[in-house]
C-alpha cells in the first residue's frame, strides 16, 4: 500500500496512463476477516477477503483513471489486513461484474511437466492441474482464484507474464 503501489503508479503515469494508487481498505474496496492460525501458528495481520465494494474503483474508472489496488483490506473494527493479491483481484473482478480477469505474473503462465506453457484450459482442466503435483508456488492460488472467478461469472481469465497469456 506504500512504495510499491506508488512506484507502479509513477511508471504507469510515465507511460501516459492516468493511474491512482489505492489500497483495498480505501472506500471498503476490500473487506476481510482475520485469517485463522495455520498449524497453531498465528499469522498476525493476515486476512481472508470476504467482500468487495466497487464504488471507489468505478468512480476512478469513470474519471478515466486506472486504479492500482494494493492487497490490504479493511478488517473487523477498522484493522488493516494483508490479503492474497490473487484472491483480492478475484473479489474485485466479481464486484465489478468483469468479463475478463488478468493475472500478470513473473512466469509465462501455467507450465506443464515439460516446462511448456499451457495455452488454454477449461475449469475442469484447471481442477486437474490443481490436483496434480505439477502446480506449485504462486500458480496454485492463481488457479484457485481463477476457478472462483469463473464460478462467480467472470467469463475469461488470463494468466501470464503480460505478453504471453494463458486463458482459463
Amino acid at each position: 500500500a506504500g512504495t510499491v503501489n506508488k512506484s507502479l503508479v509513477a511508471e504507469l503515469n510515465a507511460l501516459g496512463v492516468r493511474a491512482a494508487g489505492i489500497s483495498g481498505a480505501d472506500g471498503s474496496t476490500l473487506a476481510a476477516t482475520k485469517h485463522e492460525p495455520i498449524g497453531g501458528v498465528e499469522l498476525g495481520h493476515v486476512g481472508r477477503v470476504t467482500s468487495s465494494d466497487p464504488t471507489l474503483i468505478e468512480a476512478l474508472l469513470a474519471a478515466g483513471i486506472l486504479p492500482v489496488v494494493s492487497s490490504v483490506a479493511i478488517g473487523p473494527e477498522g484493522t488493516l489486513l494483508n490479503v492474497n493479491a490473487d484472491t483480492a483481484a478475484c473479489a474485485i473482478a466479481q464486484s465489478l461484474e468483469a468479463e475478463t480477469l488478468q493475472f500478470i505474473t513473473d512466469v509465462a503462465g501455467l507450465l506443464d511437466r515439460s516446462g511448456n506453457v499451457v495455452s488454454k484450459l477449461t475449469a475442469l482442466d484447471a481442477r486437474y492441474w490443481l490436483d496434480s503435483d505439477a502446480v506449485t508456488g504462486g500458480m496454485k492460488p492463481k488457479l484457485e482464484a481463477a476457478l472462483h472467478a469463473l464460478a462467480a461469472g467472470v467469463g475469461t481469465i488470463h494468466i501470464g507474464g503480460g505478453t504471453e497469456l494463458v486463458a482459463a
